[in-house]
């Protein structure tokens, strides 16, 4: 067990620079914000389908994706009504605490003036920022805004912050004894307006008012006692860890009055959370007297002392406080180990005396300023091995060996997919989310590493925005299990064993050394398609049967030099060294997994030696070598260094792959990007669609031009999107109906929505579309099947997308089987504001966006286009991070007689199973849950948005 915990200490206060000289406290708010998503987290969804065919081949299908975005929240509140009492030309101050309680960031104006129908105006009147928190007004403290000055100040909080206020009111000198002097303080939230906003900031309190946006504080002139109580804190760290760290307490009451103060009971109710430390009291001043010196109700005053209740209550009683006399006690507190990091620990103080030598009046409590101080918030992780589910010779994610921080699997078949099933534990105390690596220098070259969910069906997202698989998030204390499937290349070696190292890594420690924990993944053997790639023929290693691999990464065998937007060429060779004919796929990789793509500013392109551009080699015999060219472009501001590219061959059948290392040194962003790849069935006479995701990535304006590559066997129609309502494309024309200056649809990322742009000229003839960095489009290709197409027919069709100037250039891979049987699901989403069950929108594939709060009603649609029965069909989906299954799946309609099929919930997950019994197969027994060709199926699933 490597499990590393780290600590973060916030106890001091963050401050942010803001408008008109302001200085701002911001302060954790603790778990209330935890569970709503920041504003502008994109949630993605994906279903699958598995299913039976009627040759009893097991099949997946999975959704198109769907995004769904959190819109921001807008909260906040001010809290409270405050009372004062104060002598003439005495000054008077009122405690004000504004929080940003929405789930982002936004601006507040702040403004102090005086109120209408009191006795007067103050002889001086503002509202400052309490920076230290002690209760006072320091020199250094900035003033925020000045009674009668026009406009107002402005402070910025982030989500969970909060600004400390205080109303500072100076009494002029004539002022008479019962004389009331009213303030009323105002605070606006600008909601990304960029300007003050009414009824966005809820008063606590009194409200005595009853308006939002504003505090109403009362000041009342009194020739008898004036008590004041303030509270100060200091957080007291132990060490490493939180088990040991104390906060220490000190409470002043002062009489700023002309004259005595008596009885006066003080009353500091200690946070829950915390503990008082015995023997921790310490009292300043004099809280007795001498009898007959006392107050009116006969006791000789008592110090402070503590109830011994948990947290309990320090209380004492101060006989006599002549007027400018002041006393103190100070304690300390141990703090709960169970709070959670970042918790809000917030105490105040209160006293209540006799003010003017009559018992048998009672004057208000005066309540001190609040003290605030942040839990720190510790991170730390644990990633282990099951030590369990042993079943040796079996690639079940199963343990082969006992607990010991290596997950075991002792043998796989070549090409397999190894299964390492691994528990992560947040050890931290607060909820994190850890991102997964994989360090795989012991794996064979080419082995990719892929992260799933405990049930080995759904994929591990980014779902934190930083780039990373990530666990999603996980509460304090709780474990989550994680699949690590190892996909072995075809001509991985034989031999063993094997060994990587899975890391989990803290998300939010933002430490330079994030907690982190390591597990290895164990494969003892390979039990036995070959592929070898190498820079020059002959080489050693190269085209031998297998017997060695040549150009061995990650060593890198050519080192070639280019300025920024040069291209170099990396001569390469592919061989085929297994016994049967086999096609490969040309890729580059920023890792010799072939997880990492290459950076936007560094563009590949294959060809072979004439010039022509490819993506396959095309069919190799055993023993056939295929010449060509890497053609690597960096763009014109590179950053000078240099780049490892991974140079990849694999076959999309028999999963066969290798990959070798060169490298480009530059001295210095061009890129387009197109996905997904993609496959489905289609059956005799038929047409599928595949929707693909055209991106500028770069930083540059770009004409893009898309055309298909190449096809190996079916028909193929373009298309462009036209028109468009909302998040949908609605509307779709065939390339070859459109000309120059034509109109089409593209995302403007800068106006985040869809916008019109005419077609272009790509300097050849053709048609470009326009984008500028950011911009996204759809482009459809309808794929076509002829009734005449034989059964099981494999098409290859490459889709490619290049820029007018440039050679940023992206491809994608279609692949479609003619099958007697197809079946397509489809997955459309709208938004259920009430989570009545009842859609508010129309169902769609584009991006939705919802509140917190909000619920999301999914449609899954899966429909037998095929010329056969297909049995065993069962839907896969489930809640994704962020949100929640809100009641149960529900199977809308199936083929009569229907309700013969059912669901299934695991946690946030579900499977669905729809159909009615049939044979098949004609072997006198029924299969279950078939879809006839032509019949249809429909679930339903809400989602509730955290």
């Amino acid at each position: 067990m490597k499990q590393k915990i780290t600590q973060q200490r916030r106890i001091q206060r963050a401050w942010l620079h803001a408008p008109a000289l302001v200085f701002l406290i911001v302060m954790g708010l603790g778990l209330a914000l935890a569970a709503m998503p920041d504003a502008g987290t994109k949630i993605v969804n994906q279903g699958s389908v598995f299913y039976t065919d009627e040759n009893g081949e097991d099949r997946q299908a999975s959704t198109n994706l769907v995004t769904l975005t959190i819109r921001q929240v807008y909260a906040a509140s001010l809290e409270g009504d405050r009372s004062a009492y104060a002598s003439p030309d005495g000054e008077a101050l009122m405690f004000h605490t504004l929080t940003n309680q929405g789930n982002g960031q936004d601006v507040y104006c702040v403004s102090v003036a005086e109120a209408a129908g009191d006795s007067g105006d103050f002889e001086r009147l503002q509202v400052v920022l309490d920076e230290n928190q002690n209760g006072a007004v320091d020199d250094n403290e900035e003033v925020l805004h000045i009674s009668g000055q026009a406009g107002y100040g402005t402070v910025t909080l982030d989500r969970g912050s909060a600004a400390s206020l205080i109303v500072v009111g100076k009494v002029p000198f004539g002022a008479v004894d019962a004389q009331n002097y009213g303030a009323v303080l105002t605070v606006q939230a600008q909601e990304g307006t960029g300007a003050c906003q009414n009824g966005g900031v809820t008063d606590g309190g009194a409200n005595a008012d009853g308006s939002a946006d504003t505090n109403q504080d009362t000041v009342i002139i009194t020739n008898d006692g004036v008590l004041t109580i303030t509270k100060t804190s200091v957080y007291q760290e132990s060490g490493a860890g939180t088990a040991d760290d104390t906060i220490l307490y000190t409470v002043r009451i002062e009489n700023q009055g002309a004259n005595d103060a008596k009885d006066v009971a003080v009353t500091d109710d200690l946070p829950i959370g915390t503990a008082y430390q015995d023997a921790s009291l310490a009292v300043n001043g004099d809280w007795t007297t001498n009898a007959g010196d006392d107050g009116n109700d006969g006791l000789d005053g008592q110090e402070p002392t503590h109830d011994a209740a948990v947290p309990g209550t320090i209380s004492g009683l101060i006989d006599l406080l002549p007027a400018g006399d002041s006393v103190s006690f100070s304690y300390v507190v141990d703090l709960d180990d169970d709070l959670e990091g970042g918790a809000l620990i917030q105490n105040f103080a209160t006293c209540q005396g006799d003010l003017d030598n009559d018992p048998l009046t009672t004057e208000p409590e005066v309540k001190s300023n609040t003290t605030e101080d942040l839990f720190p918030k510790v991170y730390g992780v644990e990633i282990a091995d099951t030590g369990a589910g042993a079943l040796a010779g079996v690639n079940d994610g199963g343990d082969d060996d006992a607990a010991n921080d290596s997950q075991l699997v002792d043998q796989v078949n070549q090409g397999e997919s190894v299964i390492f099933t691994n528990i992560v534990t947040n050890q931290g105390n607060l909820e994190d989310s850890f991102n997964l690596a994989v360090t795989a220098t012991g794996f064979p070259a080419g082995t990719v590493f892929v992260f799933y969910n405990a049930s080995g069906e759904v994929r591990l997202l980014d779902t934190n925005g930083d780039g990373t698989i990530d666990t999603g998030p996980v509460a304090s204390g709780a474990s989550v299990n994680v699949i690590v499937k190892a996909v072995l290349p075809s001509n991985a070696s034989l031999g063993g064993p094997y060994t990587a190292t899975v890391t989990a890594t803290s998300a939010l420690d933002p430490s330079g050394l994030p907690a982190a924990d390591t597990v290895t993944e164990t494969l003892t053997t390979i039990v036995s398609h070959i592929v070898d790639i190498a820079n020059s023929n002959p080489a050693p290693g190269f085209n031998d049967g297998g017997v060695a691999n040549a150009d061995t990464p990650p060593a890198v065998v050519n080192s070639l030099s280019a300025v920024p937007g040069q291209t170099v060429i990396f001569t390469l060779y592919a061989v085929n060294e297994g016994s049967f004919q086999d096609d490969y796929e040309l890729s580059a990789w920023a890792d010799v997994t072939g997880s990492v793509a290459l950076p936007d500013d560094i563009q590949v392109e294959f060809t072979l030696p004439g010039g022509e551009t490819v993506t396959h080699t095309g069919p190799l015999d055993s023993g056939e070598v295929f010449s060509y060219y890497a053609k690597v472009t960096s763009s014109e501001d590179r950053a000078t260094g240099a780049v490892t590219i991974f140079f990849t061959v694999k076959s999309p059948v028999t999963l066969a792959q290798d990959v070798k290392a060169d490298q480009l040194v530059v001295a210095t962003d061009e890129s387009i990007a197109l996905s997904p790849n993609q496959r489905a069935p289609i059956y005799p006479g038929s047409v599928v669609h595949y929707l693909h995701l055209l991106q500028n990535t770069g930083n540059t304006q770009e004409d893009v031009t898309v055309y298909v590559e190449s096809q190996s066997h079916l028909r193929n129609e373009l298309e462009y999107p036209t028109a468009a309502l909302g998040s949908e494309v609605t509307a779709w024309t065939k390339t070859e109906n459109l000309n120059i200056g034509d109109n089409v649809v593209i995302f403007d990322s800068s106006a985040a929505s869809w916008i019109t742009v005419a077609l272009v000229d790509d300097g050849a003839g053709g048609l470009a579309i326009p984008m500028d960095p950011g911009d996204h489009t759809n482009i459809r290709v309808r794929v076509q099947a002829t009734l005449n197409e034989v059964e099981f027919t494999r098409d290859l069709l490459v889709l490619r997308a290049d820029v007018a100037v440039g050679s940023a250039t992206a491809s994608v891979l279609d692949i479609t089987t003619v099958n007697g049987t197809q079946l397509t699901i489809t997955k459309t989403g709208a938004v259920d504001n009430n989570c009545d069950g009842t859609p508010d929108t129309v169902f769609g594939t584009g991006t939705l966006e919802a509140l917190p709060g909000e619920c999301v009603i999914w449609k899954l649609e899966v429909v037998n286009l095929g010329q056969e029965p297909i049995c065993q069909v069962e839907v896969h989906d489930g809640a994704v991070a962020f949100t929640t299954l809100d009641g149960a799946p529900a199977i809308i309609s199936e083929p009569a007689p229907g309700g013969t099929g059912s669901c299934v919930v695991n946690g946030q997950d579900f499977d669905c199973t729809v159909g009615n019994p049939y044979d098949i197969d004609n072997n006198g027994g029924n299969e279950s849950f078939c879809l006839q060709p032509g019949e249809q199926a429909e679930i339903r699933f809400r989602v509730k948005v955290d």
